[in-house]
């Protein structure tokens, strides 16, 4: 005899209940590589987690400028995460085009990062190393726009990215660096103590030997040492361009730009 099953109200609820928590958790697996870490704004959460990226881009502009909320980190961070995540949307590239945006999501990453100083300064929650991952993202982003101007000789748009990396992270030496060189190429002397700044720093790691690069920021130690020795060279500073590409080699010794700038400043 077959048994008819008859689903109470409640019982088609948790049924209901129950499809909709699923649905939930596959969004949340599939976003869960990009949300802010330590976030306290759960409408943006929920705005992300679902997919409606550019109505949680909205809502943390609001928030951004609403007095109660701009002394805050967290709005700045998730303009930025919203924005990057939509250069990546092929239909959406008319109104988000890559370089403008992305140029637009660094920068309010460097005020995330102003805002979160502050925050703990003031005995606060910052949530900076929570969300590292995602600014190294942004660096990352960042040196590649700058270094497509430097490959150009244009030394002030290139400048421009250089700038805005060294904020998203003060403590990168590597960015630090070409920070630095590239002031030196727009004729600013402030660079000089900039780039002898983090010499120093990278001249102690090669004493202990323990140096270890970060991926997303290594352009930007391969690009500083370099760039640095060219400059050096236009000088007339050999010796001492051939001293800074020596310390790279020590530093990084299997790294192919620098043993040929090493044979070429040796003469070998």
């Amino acid at each position: 005899m077959a048994h008819k099953i008859v689903l109470t109200m409640k019982n088609q609820s948790v049924i209901k209940l129950s499809l909709s928590s699923l649905f939930l958790l596959l969004v949340v697996t599939f976003n869960s590589f990009a949300q802010v870490a330590g976030a306290k704004h759960t409408k943006l959460v929920d705005l992300y987690v679902m997919g409606r990226v550019e109505d949680c881009l909205v809502k943390a502009y609001k928030l951004a400028d609403n007095d109660k909320y701009k002394s805050e980190s967290e709005p700045y961070l998730w303009i930025s995460l919203c924005l990057v995540d939509l250069t990546r949307d092929p239909e959406l590239e008319e109104f988000y085009p890559e370089q403008k945006t992305i140029k637009t999501a660094i920068k309010y990453g460097t005020k995330f990062k102003k805002n979160d100083d502050k925050i703990a300064k003031k005995g606060g929650e910052p949530i900076f190393e929570e969300n590292k991952e995602f600014i190294y993202e942004l660096i990352e982003m960042g040196l590649i726009e700058g270094k497509s101007f430097l490959a150009i000789d244009n030394y002030s748009k290139a400048s421009y990215y250089y700038k805005l990396v060294a904020k998203l992270d003060p403590k990168n030496q590597e960015c630090n660096l070409i920070n630095g060189v590239l002031f030196l190429y727009n004729k600013n002397k402030e660079g000089n103590d900039m780039v002898e700044s983090s010499l120093d720093y990278f001249r102690a790691q090669a004493e202990i030997g323990g140096f270890e690069i970060n991926p997303k920021s290594e352009r930007a130690f391969v690009d500083g040492f370099y760039y640095y020795s060219k400059y050096l060279e236009s000088k007339g500073r050999n010796s001492e361009a051939f001293d800074v590409i020596a310390l790279g080699v020590k530093l990084a010794p299997e790294n192919t730009k620098f043993i040929s700038r090493y044979k070429q400043l040796s003469g070998e």
